[in-house]
């Protein structure tokens, strides 16, 4: 990457603002150690000189001058070395399995539940199943999945029967009309 004087300002507003990356930071750097960078920008070689060697207290008092503008301020943790969006990147992917672990746990747990609801409900029950008694809850929970599979495709048959119908019905009042 080469900072001509035209992308400088840009580059060291970024810089300021904590949203360069490490090569454009290298880069910076690099340009304010040249002797010969524009006296409009002499005022900032200490500065990135005391951020190129790590910010160290010792050299603070010797390498940066008296400046009258508030200081930026300097990101912490893993703000630190990661831009804002790939922070948020990774905020959203916690919260997206924080959200997924919790659902499940929901999901089971309101599955045993359920079941002990169930038997609760139906302790006692019985039905005669192909001519035998039979008492197990699970067994009848089956059946009446299989009674309630069938009754859903008898719906659906009788829906397109009446839908027959009734442009059987309709062509009829047309050919009439």
């Amino acid at each position: 990457m080469k900072l001509t004087r035209e992308n400088i300002t840009e580059y060291v507003g970024r810089f300021l603002d904590g949203r360069t990356s490490c090569a454009e930071e290298q880069a910076l750097y690099e340009y304010f150690r040249n002797e010969n960078i524009p006296d409009e920008w002499n005022y900032l070689r200490d500065a990135f000189a005391y951020f190129e060697s790590g910010m160290r207290e010792e050299d603070a008092a010797e390498s940066l001058p008296e400046v009258t503008s508030p200081q930026p301020l300097r990101r912490s943790g893993m703000a630190a070395w990661c831009s804002p969006r790939i922070v948020a990147r990774w905020c959203v992917a916690a919260s997206a399995t924080i959200m997924a672990a919790a659902g499940t746990w929901l999901a089971v747990s309101s599955d045993s539940n359920a079941t002990d609801l169930a038997t609760s409900l139906y302790d006692g029950s019985y039905v005669i199943l192909n001519g035998e008694y039979c008492n197990d809850i699970e067994t009848m929970d089956y059946q009446i999945d299989i009674a309630m599979e069938r009754a859903a495709i008898m719906e659906t048959k009788a829906a397109r029967l009446l839908a027959m119908t009734d442009k059987q019905q309709q062509n009829q009042t047309k050919q009439y009309n």
